[in-house]
């Protein structure tokens, strides 16, 4: 993330972190505030938490005979890093066109995609908590599994309601 200050960088953990206190508050406020290069930066900051989380867990599977684990590692940051984007980018589309099509004319794509890639990056500390439990071998990596998906479709649902308020009328409080 270019031009990234320490002070940014912290004010986005602790925004990421607050996220999973007081959802609606700061999903209005990212989304009202969010610049494009500020979008991309989530993404890939969330997606580099995802493919990293992969990684981790790769590490306690039993090894493919046929298949280096550099190559597995190289394919997930491939995947993860390059063409997920692709994936995610479309995703806002399609959540952007459902929503002028519910009638719901004011909403901007800009803001479907803030809503869809800050639900991405608040829900990556539970893939970090996955990666943790799957890399000690403790068990409940399943059931962090299940909460990074409940929470990344809380926080874009949230996300999405905030999308549906006109402008001005987001009460952040």
């Amino acid at each position: 993330m270019a031009g990234a200050t320490p002070e940014r960088l912290m004010r986005l953990l602790r925004d990421v972190l607050e996220s999973w206190v007081h959802p609606r508050a700061v999903a209005a406020r990212r989304i009202a505030t969010a610049e494009e290069r500020r979008l991309l930066g989530w993404l890939m900051l969330a997606l580099l938490f995802a493919a990293v989380a992969g990684l981790a867990g790769e590490t306690r599977a039993p090894p493919e005979a046929d298949v280096p684990p550099e190559a597995l590692a190289a394919g997930r940051l491939l995947g993860g890093l390059i063409l997920a984007p692709l994936f995610f980018y479309a995703l806002a589309g399609l959540s952007w066109m459902g929503l002028r099509l519910c009638g719901v004319r004011h909403a901007q794509g800009r803001a479907a995609r803030a809503a869809l890639f800050w639900a991405l990056l608040a829900a990556s500390p539970a893939l970090v908590l996955k990666a943790l439990l799957q890399g000690a071998g403790i068990a409940g990596g399943v059931a962090a599994g299940w909460l990074a998906a409940g929470a990344f479709l809380v926080f874009w649902l949230v996300g999405l309601l905030a999308v549906l308020r006109p402008a001005g009328a987001i009460d952040a409080t």
